[in-house]
């Protein structure tokens, strides 16, 4: 289950609908390749879980913000903690279908049709109201879709549409019904319009209490139709009908026309039928029998498709629901998943060819560099994937580093440049030394340091591209090197496993000969001690506490910076996305900030990232920030972010309330 699932809370905030394309909005989100491909954080519940059948054909959201779901066997409540049947009868099956009214109260149907409300004790009832339609109308047929329209309740069959007004105490006010001429499909409610769908006729409208053909729909009933959504157009008058196994049609009033789209091939080979269909965001949220999810552009593009490598529990999808937060619920033959469609989250793992841990990361412009444990890899554009770069099996550490368009890799026992689509192996000791981290001070840009198992190696800018750098020599007594940084005023740290240095480069120029430039002054520290460069300061934490570098003093000196949070914390960090993070004692990760005097404190405010911070880190040009780990890569888009994902409805925890006997 997500991280975001188990940190759910009794009680939950109300959280207003955002980002919902509602008709009038048409503007098309435009994704890279990486929200394409990425994958979205999803949360599975299983007929073990809720307690029910797998077969799972509809979804509602109360206004109270309860999740209701109608399976093959009945009804299922869920508010974020607990699952509740809501049956007790036999013949409350097959819930194809959930509606509300104007008031906000939720009707189903089946082969039951009634409606939800609270009892006394504030548990969900289901309440039938197939007493009120006749016998001969409805005994022994299923209800599939169910409507409203102004005052009334539409209900549709195979063989009758079927239109009640209900009054206040739900009895009967009136009842209207039109029979099939041959059978009719599925229902629309655009507007203030009532169409529906008649299988070999084609598309009917209810106009002055007839169901009349709409001239040049006939083509439409060639297939089943359970899909009619507003299209972009100029009147606002156009629709895209869906069809389960012919595709897309647009109808502007007048005629219909085939809708060419980039999902037409996975419908005609037979991978999918298209079964529901949503607006979002200007584009469109497809569920299909066979194929998942897709997310369709009004262009008919292909943004996204989301299946059982996603994290799905099939992909036989029978019907998607938006939820009030940023959650698109699917309903399936094995169950139901959440996923969190807008989040700020993606990652990137085995199926796009990272395999082990991701220990660094470089972006420029399409060139995308991983350095793993076991390879190199770069994303390839022709494959939409990453793809190992050869000769980089035995890979090591992996650390990147751009020059420039050069890019420096840490390659375990070497040290290379790749540069131009060439690799020239750097002049590297044969005493085994195994490299770790390089750094370009930013105030001696033609010096390049590189961390090494046995020290600091000291590189010079080279005079070409084929001799892009020259080894100058070890720095003098500093010992392995793990970790470099950088700090104010080109002040240099280096870390190894009991031992920090604090060094300067004091000359630009490097001698060919002699003593490396180069002063140090070592600390010593214990294997369990922490450190982090944070906005330039150099900080370490120890069995004594917390201690920060001096320039003035050139020691390490204490420090109450992190008095507010010291106790709970064993690990803190700031990287290259500036994200200042600290890790508990417990294991959990959480944002820092500074206070108005400077300290650190707790950052509150709402976030999805904590879960996903590591060492490992970048932000690209596009100020998307991506997170190594041993499970892969995690793209985080912090314009995206907000409390939605982790409070994706509201909460009215119902009370049981126990009476003696």
């Amino acid at each position: 289950m997500a991280p975001f699932i188990r940190r759910l809370s009794r009680i939950y905030s109300f959280i207003l609908a955002t980002c919902f394309w509602i008709g009038s909005s048409h503007c098309s989100h435009a994704q890279s390749i990486y929200e394409q491909i990425g994958r979205l954080p999803v949360t599975t519940y299983t007929a073990e879980e809720y307690d029910g059948a797998p077969v799972v054909l509809s979804a509602i959201q109360s206004e109270e913000g309860l999740m209701y779901f109608g399976t093959s066997e009945g009804i299922h409540e869920y508010d974020g903690v607990s699952w509740r049947a809501l049956f007790d009868r036999v013949n409350f099956r097959l819930i194809r279908g959930f509606a509300k009214d104007p008031s906000g109260r939720i009707f189903y149907a089946g082969t039951d049709f009634g409606y939800l409300e609270t009892d006394t004790k504030g548990e969900t009832k289901a309440v039938s109201l197939l007493h009120l339609i006749p016998e001969e109308i409805i005994s022994g047929i299923e209800i599939f879709p169910i409507n409203f329209l102004d005052k009334y309740l539409f209900l549709v069959s195979r063989e009758n549409l079927i239109r009640l007004e209900l009054a206040e105490d739900f009895s009967l006010k009136s009842l209207k019904t039109w029979p099939a001429e041959t059978t009719f499909s599925y229902a629309f409610v655009q507007g203030d319009d009532f169409f529906i769908h008649q299988n070999e006729r084609g598309l009917f409208q209810l106009i002055e209490e007839e169901i009349k053909l709409v001239p040049g729909t006939e083509i439409l009933g060639k297939d089943r139709f359970r899909i009619m959504l507003p299209y972009p157009s100029e009147g606002g008058k156009t629709f895209l009908f869906g069809g389960f196994s012919t595709g897309f049609y647009l109808f502007d009033g007048t005629s219909v026309s085939k809708f060419a789209t980039e999902v037409d091939q996975l419908i005609k080979e037979g991978a999918g039928q298209l079964v529901h269909a949503l607006p979002y965001q200007g584009n469109y949220i497809l569920s299909f029998f066979g194929a998942g999810i897709v997310i369709l552009s009004s262009k008919g593009e292909l943004l996204n498709r989301i299946g059982t490598e996603q994290g799905l529990p099939t992909d036989v999808v029978r019907n998607v629901y938006l939820d009030r937060g940023q959650g698109l619920w699917a309903t399936t033959e094995d169950g139901i998943a959440r996923i969190s469609i807008g989040s700020p989250i993606q990652t990137f793992g085995k199926d796009l060819g990272i395999t082990s841990f991701v220990r660094s990361i470089q972006k420029q412009g399409k060139d995308f560099y991983l350095g793993t444990t076991n390879n190199l890899v770069k994303f390839d554009q022709k494959i939409n994937a990453f793809k190992s770069v050869p000769g980089y099996n035995t890979f090591g550490s992996g650390f990147l580093n751009f020059d420039g368009q050069d890019l420096i890799v840490a390659n375990g026992p070497s040290l290379e440049v790749i540069t131009a689509g060439k690799t020239i192996k750097l002049d590297f000791p044969k005493d085994g030394s195994v490299s770790s981290r390089t750094l370009i001070p930013k105030n001696n840009p033609n010096i390049l340091l590189v961390g090494t198992s046995t020290g600091l190696l000291v590189y010079e800018r080279g005079l070409s591209k084929e001799f892009p750098w020259e080894l100058k020599g070890k720095a003098p007594e500093i010992g392995p090197t793990q970790f470099l940084f950088e700090g104010k005023d080109g002040r240099i740290f280096t870390a190894g496993a009991e031992k920090i240095n604090a060094l300067r480069i004091e000359e630009n120029k490097l001698e060919s000969k002699g003593a490396l430039p180069i002063k140090s002054k070592a600390f010593e520290v214990s294997t369990s001690s922490t450190f982090s460069l944070i906005d330039g300061e150099f900080y370490v934490r120890s069995s004594e506490g917390f201690q920060k570098f001096s320039e003035k003093e050139q020691d390490f000196l204490p420090t109450d910076d992190f008095e507010a949070v010291e106790a709970e914390i064993r690990d803190f960090n700031q990287a290259n996305t500036g994200i200042i993070w600290a890790e508990s004692k417990a294991g959990k990760k959480f944002v820092l900030k500074r206070n108005e005097a400077g300290k650190f404190v707790k950052d509150d405010t709402p976030n999805s990232i904590a879960p996903y911070l590591t060492w490992y880190d970048f932000i690209d040009e596009d100020s998307i920030l991506w997170f190594g780990s041993q499970k892969g890569l995690v793209r985080y888009d912090p314009k995206k972010d907000n409390q939605s994902d982790k409070e994706f409805f509201t909460l009215i925890r119902r009370i049981e309330t126990k009476t003696d006997t």
